[in-house]
């Protein structure tokens, strides 16, 4: 019985829309957060980590490994398109231009 119970812990179920409102509303401080990042990808993406840290307590191991149904509603709520073969994308973190090093010197 308690394997039944750790086999879910940390893990999404299926979600309803009455759920997903009731849960994964994102407020006016989410918003102002959210929007301080640049580019729809990475507003949903981390509109997804707030929700799931808000819900789940904890980070994913994997942290696409989200209900399609939460995704649709977190792009709904920003308005952005997040069609269904970008939704593991909106996750992935664009690789950031590195740093200037400065000149060696020899």
């Amino acid at each position: 019985m308690i394997s039944q119970g750790l086999e879910g812990y940390g893990r999404f179920g299926s979600l309803s829309r009455v759920e997903l409102e009731r849960f994964f509303h994102l407020d006016d401080e989410d918003r102002r957060l959210i929007g301080k990042r640049r580019g729809d990808h990475s507003c949903l993406g981390f509109a997804l980590q707030v929700v799931t840290v808000r819900h789940l307590g904890m980070f994913l191991a994997d942290p696409l490994d989200v209900p399609v149904e939460l995704v649709d509603y977190l792009a709904e709520q920003l308005g952005v398109r997040a069609p269904p073969h970008q939704h593991r994308r909106a996750l992935q973190l664009s690789p950031t231009r590195p740093r200037r090093q400065p000149p060696s010197v020899a």
